[in-house]
């Protein structure tokens, strides 16, 4: 296994195995993680590593789709996806697209209107 260590505590792997960082079983990978916690350097650096910007959970989630559910994630980490290719259009194994996760966001404060324009402008 060839990885690298980005900062303390935080391991970029080259291959498909998932971290599991959280220990919850869900096949998270570290930009899953980057994405749920709105942390963007993170996000850029696993992208310069080579991590795809789709990469499947274990629950067919990707990275957009656990920012646009969490409550650390913001627009910035949105626009960052998207504009790096992420697919809007990903379904996980509920059959929910990334935007779907953001109308049960229920954080305070949390600017659906801002994210969901940020993910429809690939689509012009």
């Amino acid at each position: 296994m060839v990885s690298t260590v980005v900062s303390p505590g935080w391991l970029v792997v080259h291959e498909m195995v998932p971290l599991d960082q959280d220990g919850t079983g869900t096949g998270w990978y570290a930009i899953h993680h980057a994405a749920f916690y709105g942390d963007c350097k993170k996000i850029h650096t696993a992208l310069e590593l080579g991590i795809h910007i789709d990469i499947r959970s274990w629950s067919e989630d990707t990275p957009l789709h656990m920012a646009s559910v969490s409550p650390w994630s913001d627009v910035a980490t949105v626009e960052l996806l998207v504009a790096s290719g992420a697919n809007v259009f990903a379904r996980d194994c509920n059959g929910k697209l990334p935007i779907d996760n953001i109308c049960i966001n229920t954080k305070e404060g949390y600017d659906k209107s801002k994210i969901i324009h940020a993910m429809m402008q690939t689509l012009v």
